[in-house]
C-alpha cells in the first residue's frame, strides 16, 4: 500500500496488527487513521469481516448450548419420556403415567 495512506505515513509490522486489532475491537482510539480510498476499503472490509467472524462464534456457542440441552432426557407435550439411544441407534421411549409428569 501507499505510504501516504494512513496519516502516520507507512506502517511498521506492529502498527499494522495495532490498527487491525483496535479496528477489529471496535476501540478506534484514532491514532491511526486510513487517508486514501483503497486504504479505508480495506478498513471496511476488515470492520465486516470481524464483525461476521464475532456473529459466527456466538451462533456456534448457542447452538452447541441448545444442542446440548436438546440431548438431555425429554418430557414432551403429549407425555412420552424420550431418552438415550440403546447403543444400536434406536432411542428408547416409554408412555408417562401419572406418577412420572
Amino acid at each position: 500500500m501507499n505510504p501516504k495512506s494512513f496519516n502516520v505515513g507507512a506502517l511498521s509490522l506492529f502498527e499494522a496488527i495495532y490498527f487491525s486489532i483496535t479496528t477489529a475491537a471496535t476501540v478506534g482510539f484514532g491514532d491511526i487513521v486510513p487517508t486514501s480510498i483503497a486504504a479505508r476499503a480495506v478498513v471496511m472490509f476488515e470492520i465486516v469481516l470481524g464483525l461476521m467472524y464475532a456473529v459466527f462464534f456466538f451462533a456456534v456457542i448457542v447452538g452447541e448450548l441448545q444442542r446440548s440441552r436438546a440431548s438431555t432426557d425429554l418430557v414432551d407435550s403429549v407425555g412420552v419420556h424420550v431418552g438415550e439411544t440403546d447403543g444400536g441407534g434406536r432411542i428408547e421411549s416409554r408412555e408417562l403415567d401419572s406418577r412420572d409428569r
